[in-house]
């Protein structure tokens, strides 16, 4: 976390939309300015069942290259899994692929074997 909170178990369905962002996207998006407080609506524009709530920027990220290193790295934002529409669920699982971060306080591999089991 660069500013702001990570997503809580209070982060559920009926709570308030949150969103985190990543540097990239702040720097993009909010010019100078502080992004967290800040609100996006996402999702709107692909139709029936992919509607999303204006979502709140409680947190911002670091950046992280996900395909070539000499390029700058994309705007990305991340949302609570049980925040996201049902239909871009299932989109995400089908077409993109899902990844998930986990923080524990566990050994490392003691976790990345047993998220490894674990399917939706």
């Amino acid at each position: 976390m660069v500013a702001g909170r990570a997503f809580s178990v209070s982060d559920t369905h009926g709570s308030a939309p949150v969103l985190i962002i990543n540097q990239q996207f702040a720097r993009s998006y909010f010019k100078g300015e502080n992004p967290i407080g800040q609100h996006v609506h996402i999702g709107a524009v692909m139709g029936p069942g992919f509607e999303d709530p204006v979502r709140e920027i409680v947190g911002v990220v670091g950046d992280v290259k996900q395909t070539v290193l000499d390029t700058a790295a994309p705007e990305i934002m991340y949302l609570p899994y049980s925040q996201i529409p049902d239909k871009l669920s299932l989109m995400g699982n089908s077409l993109l692929g899902v990844s998930w971060v986990v923080r524990t306080r566990s050994a490392q591999t003691v976790v990345a074997s047993a998220a490894r089991r674990r399917r939706l």
